[in-house]
């Protein structure tokens, strides 16, 4: 395999899969870690990864660019464990905001066995989702239609939720998150419907899987001074840990 080839396949790979680690790479293009860590910088220094501990991300400045059918695919065990640990703390009752984030639309799949309870979303996916489940009172947030990530924006849909609607609970998620606690998106617009629902909400849940981590994108979601429980599949050292329990975060491993 040619080198070219051979970092096609790791990029492809780490945009699929949204986390690819070393060990993986080297055993996929049979070649030696080194080979991958040089495989690894270059891609970075084209702006198509960030490299992580042990491995690397999709760079988040790219990431506006994949369609949310692709970015559905990407991470999947990871989704699939944090959407089953946010399930487990809806109630009857609850009235939730679902962002438009592709776990979220994992976590609208794990909520069709629940009774009692009102989802308000921008997100066409989980518009579609919950559409035929009666015991779901689903609120569609209208607006114009995002085709990239298939979500409702603009100032119809913030307004429609400013005037109209509060919840007990949001779960979203983020495209990343600095070490001084700062949440990063990759699209303004959809930025503001989000930051709209977290003003509304009583608790703040973020889906944070461990790619998240010291990726950085151009939009400032906020920080994390009100969020109230972060669920996670691991925290990758004690440094983000100190960050979370200086703003007096839950944690929830899944």
């Amino acid at each position: 395999m040619l080198a070219i080839e051979r970092r096609k396949l790791f990029l492809d790979t780490i945009n699929e899969q949204g986390i690819a680690t070393v060990a993986a790479l080297a055993q996929m293009g049979n070649v030696s870690e080194e080979t991958v860590r040089r495989d690894l910088l270059l891609l970075e220094q084209e702006g198509h990864v960030i490299k992580t501990h042990g491995g690397a991300v999709p760079n988040e400045s790219r990431l506006g660019d994949i369609s949310a059918e692709i970015r559905q695919n990407m991470n999947l065990p990871l989704k699939t464990k944090i959407a089953a640990c946010a399930a487990s703390l809806v109630r009857p009752g609850d009235t939730l905001f679902l962002d438009a984030s592709t776990t979220a639309l994992y976590l609208a799949r794990a909520l069709k066995k629940c009774r009692e309870i009102r989802v308000i979303t921008n997100s066409l996916p989980i518009i579609n989702e919950l559409s035929h489940y009666p015991d779901i009172k689903l609120v569609s947030v209208g607006g114009q239609l995002s085709l990239s990530n298939q979500s409702f924006i603009g100032d119809a849909a913030q307004r429609l939720i400013l005037d109209n609607y509060c919840a007990s609970k949001i779960f979203f998620s983020c495209r990343g998150l600095s070490e001084d606690g700062e949440m990063f998106e990759s699209d303004e617009a959809e930025t503001a419907v989000k930051r709209v629902m977290l003003r509304c909400a009583a608790e703040r849940i973020m889906l944070c899987d461990s790619t998240k981590y010291g990726r950085i994108g151009h939009v400032k979601l906020g920080n994390l001074e009100k969020i109230s429980t972060v669920i996670t599949d691991r925290i990758p050292d004690p440094t983000w840990k100190k960050l979370l329990d200086y703003h007096h975060i839950k944690i929830m491993y899944c």
